[in-house]
């Protein structure tokens, strides 16, 4: 049975609607996104299943043309790890699963950004991956922040420089949201990555 350790109540902030800290909707404003589906989400080497949250990053393997993702840069055999898109919130799969409704697992089909504007409330910062920081109330991210998705596990980050050099580049924030305290990120990996 899944679980997440969160009491499953109407009056809780968690069921059904997601808590204030998931990312990854996308602002479909007059149809300025860019968004494709996907045959199969998979770990690195392709061996199992992947799982990814809402607001991360998957790759292709370029030498494939299979519409395949990778939850991180796929190291199968003779692999060209190409960034493929952010994982944005779909909410059908976040309003039907109450226990995991911030990720993506393989039984299910979302859609991967190409291009859009997409809000972030909560992610790493820099290089370090100990703790995910509200973006809003953080002094090192500010209008013009770089986004990157890293190599490893298509984790999102914000920094003004890469962290390792296999790292995706990706998109800039380019507003904040006092409403809800979140930053809006706008993506273009064609042009930045």
């Amino acid at each position: 049975m899944l679980q997440n350790g969160k009491t499953l109540s109407m009056h809780s902030n968690s069921v059904y609607k997601g808590d204030c800290s998931h990312n990854g909707t996308l602002l479909k404003l007059h149809e300025n996104a860019y968004t494709i589906g996907y045959s199969a989400l998979l770990s690195p080497d392709g061996s199992s299943a992947g799982k990814v949250k809402f607001g991360d990053g998957v790759w292709y393997d370029a030498n494939q043309k299979n519409n395949k993702v990778y939850v991180g840069a796929p190291t199968v055999a003779d692999a060209v790890p190409v960034f493929a898109g952010i994982m944005v919130r779909e909410p059908g799969i976040a309003s039907g699963y109450p226990v995991l409704n911030d990720e993506v697992a393989d039984f299910q089909k979302d859609m991967l950004a190409k291009e859009g504007y997409i809000v972030y409330k909560e992610a790493y910062v820099g290089s370090t991956y100990t703790e995910k920081k509200n973006l809003f109330n953080n002094a090192s991210v500010t209008l013009g922040t770089n986004m990157y998705v890293r190599e490893l596990d298509g984790t999102v980050y914000f920094a003004s420089a890469k962290v390792d050099n296999d790292d995706a580049l990706v998109g800039k924030v380019v507003e904040f949201n006092p409403d809800d305290e979140s930053v809006t990120v706008y993506i273009n990996p064609a042009f930045v990555a």
